[in-house]
């Protein structure tokens, strides 16, 4: 990620509610984000509030483009969040959502795109977190893309579902639609 789409991703960022804070030091990530990025806000009125962190990172060295890596910097990145939270993860009622996105110029291994493919398991609660991949010479974006929800009901012997995949409600939903409208944007990605 050159210093210019650095500044893109940070202008673009802000328009959408984020503060921005450049070269953010993260102990124990072997590699240190370009960008952090952090909002605040509700979903469905004033009912559920949420903060979101997003970390993006260069991975364009091909020294540390790889899953080891990818994983480190996710997971410090969420025990960096962790600590600055004042609740313990099971009585959390503003849940953190921890977004880590790289870029790299020269692909991923297929290690890492199966990495970023699968949605976190949601287990006790009190955090979202989610990995996104961007390979800017192709233009291919990698992630567990959208997540959707199941609801089901019997009434009188009759079954019924219906699944929703709400954009703003979920967390990773809302990760995954705000990193494509920057792709788009900024990228040029079609969508």
């Amino acid at each position: 990620m050159s210093l210019y789409d650095a500044g893109l991703i940070e202008s673009f960022m802000g328009k959408k509610g984020f503060r921005i804070e450049r070269m953010k030091k993260i102990e124990g990530a072997p590699v240190e984000p370009v960008l952090y990025g952090f909002r605040e806000g509700h979903s469905l009125w004033k009912f559920f509030p949420f903060e979101d962190h997003f970390f993006f990172y260069d991975f364009n060295d091909a020294g540390v483009n790889n899953s080891g890596n990818l994983l480190a910097c996710h997971n410090a990145a969420r025990e960096w969040v962790d600590k600055r939270l004042r609740y313990p993860k099971w009585m959390r009622y503003k849940v953190p959502n921890i977004v880590t996105v790289v870029f790299s110029a020269g692909g991923f291994s297929e290690d890492m795109k199966k990495a970023v493919s699968e949605h976190a398991p949601y287990g006790v609660g009190g955090e979202k977190h989610s990995m996104h991949l961007i390979d800017t010479s192709a233009k291919k974006y990698y992630s567990a893309g959208i997540e959707s929800t199941r609801a089901s009901a019997v009434s009188s012997g009759a079954a019924a579902s219906v699944t929703i995949a709400p954009a703003n409600v979920n967390p990773n939903n809302r990760a995954y639609h705000l990193i494509k409208d920057m792709l788009k944007d900024i990228f040029q990605f079609n969508k």
